[in-house]
C-alpha cells in the first residue's frame, strides 16, 4: 500500500507527461488556453475549459486525473485558474545555475535592453543549424526558425517578441529534459551565437 509521501504529485505527472511530449508544450497548451479565453472574453479558465483545452492538445487524461491537476493548482477552491498562473505552475524547476545561464543568455540578445528579444533580435543570435530537425536534414534553418518563434506567440498578441517569462518557460522544459548541466550548458551555447 502506498502512503500519501509515495504518491507523485497530480501537476508533476502532468508536467511529466508533457514535456515528454515537447519542450514547447506547456507554452503550447498556454497558447491555446489563452486564445479560448481570448474567444469567451475570460481571463480565468474552469474545469471545463481546462479539459476542453487538453482535449484539444491530445493530452490523454482521465477526468479525475484532470480534476486533480486542477484542484492542485486553484489553490483558492475558486474553481477557476488565471491561465498565468497556471502556466507558472506547470513549469518545472530549474537549478539556479541552469537559470542564471538562461537568464545570460536573454540579456545578451536583448541588445535593445527593453526586456523583450525582437524577431530580429532571434534571427541575429538563433543558431537554427543546431536544431535536431535540421541537423537530421528534416527542416531548413528557415523552418526551425519559424517553428521556435512560433511556440512563443499568443492568439490575439502576435508580437514577433519574445518577453524574459516566455525565454525561461522554455528553458525550464528544456532543464526538466536534460539531465548533465554541462550538457543543458552546451545546448544554450550551441542554440545561441552569443
Amino acid at each position: 500500500r502506498l502512503t500519501p509521501a509515495c504518491i507523485m504529485d497530480p501537476v508533476a505527472q502532468f508536467r511529466d507527461k508533457l514535456i515528454a511530449r515537447d519542450y514547447g508544450s506547456i507554452i503550447e497548451l498556454g497558447r491555446i488556453f489563452r486564445r479560448m479565453a481570448n474567444e469567451d472574453h475570460r481571463p480565468n479558465m474552469s474545469l471545463e475549459d481546462f479539459e476542453s483545452g487538453i482535449a484539444e492538445y491530445a493530452v490523454t487524461l482521465e477526468k479525475d486525473e484532470a480534476e486533480a491537476v486542477f484542484k492542485a493548482i486553484d489553490k483558492d477552491g475558486s474553481g477557476t485558474l488565471d491561465i498565468n498562473e497556471f502556466i507558472k505552475a506547470l513549469r518545472p524547476p530549474m537549478p539556479k545555475e541552469r537559470e542564471d545561464a538562461v537568464l545570460q543568455a536573454f540579456q545578451a540578445i536583448d541588445q535593445s535592453g527593453d526586456g523583450e528579444i525582437s524577431t530580429e533580435e532571434v534571427r541575429k543570435y538563433y543558431n537554427p543549424k543546431m536544431h535536431p530537425m535540421v541537423r537530421r536534414k528534416k527542416w531548413t534553418e528557415e523552418r526551425a526558425l519559424e517553428v521556435f518563434l512560433k511556440v512563443f506567440e499568443t492568439p490575439g498578441d502576435k508580437d514577433g517578441k519574445v518577453t524574459l517569462d516566455e525565454f525561461i518557460n522554455f528553458y525550464c522544459n528544456v532543464s526538466a529534459s536534460t539531465e548533465d548541466d554541462e550538457d543543458f550548458f552546451q545546448i544554450i551555447k550551441n542554440v545561441w551565437k552569443i
